[in-house]
């Protein structure tokens, strides 16, 4: 997972790596169980691919009508985990909500119920879920195919956002800009 410090305040620095070990962590444990997400050749997933990995990693997952949120998981249940995913969605944000859910999971974050409409869209946990996601629909290989064939870093930057979007068009600019700049590769 590629990312530029260049770009960053020191605060900001300081959470985005934070941020990054953490997703390599969750990363590894997708690994573990035996598939390769976010992988050069294999990314992103198929949905079926997909699939295999959510229930390797106990988790239960189904379409419900969410009332404005994307994405929900509960704590687990006799090992199991149950994610709700907004059926309205269009695909790819559908696409996005499952990996971002199973990003909480692997990385340790739905051990206990919490309030989800209360969590900061810029908190280490929502950082960290994200970027799992991305690291699959958005793989490094395609950032680095962009810089190696001479576009511009603005165009790059461009692009990322543009593929942001079309995952989380609901986002914030805010959002988006500080996701897109935690993806985007060093020069």
């Amino acid at each position: 997972m590629a990312h530029a410090q260049k770009h960053f305040s020191t605060p900001n620095a300081s959470a985005y790596s934070a941020a990054t070990s953490s997703t390599k962590r969750a990363l590894e444990k997708a690994y573990q169980l035996g598939v390769l997400y976010a992988d050069d050749d294999w990314s992103p997933l198929s949905d079926l691919t997909l699939a295999l990995l959510l229930k390797r990693a106990g988790v239960r997952w189904e379409y419900a009508p969410l009332d404005g949120l994307c994405e929900i998981v509960t704590p687990p249940v006799c090992g199991i985990h149950l994610m709700l995913v907004e059926g309205s969605q269009t695909s790819a944000e559908k696409r996005f909500a499952v990996r971002h859910g199973l990003g909480h999971v692997l990385a340790g974050h739905v051990e206990e119920a919490c309030f989800v409409r209360d969590r900061d869209p810029f908190s280490h946990e929502e950082r960290v879920a994200d970027l799992f996601a991305f690291a699959d629909l958005i793989p490094d290989r395609l950032l680095t195919e962009l810089r190696k064939s001479k576009y511009r870093p603005w165009e790059i930057e461009y692009w990322l956002t543009e593929e942001v979007r079309r995952y989380c068009p609901s986002w914030s600019f805010r959002r988006i800009v500080d996701r897109m700049n935690m993806l985007m590769p060093l020069p």
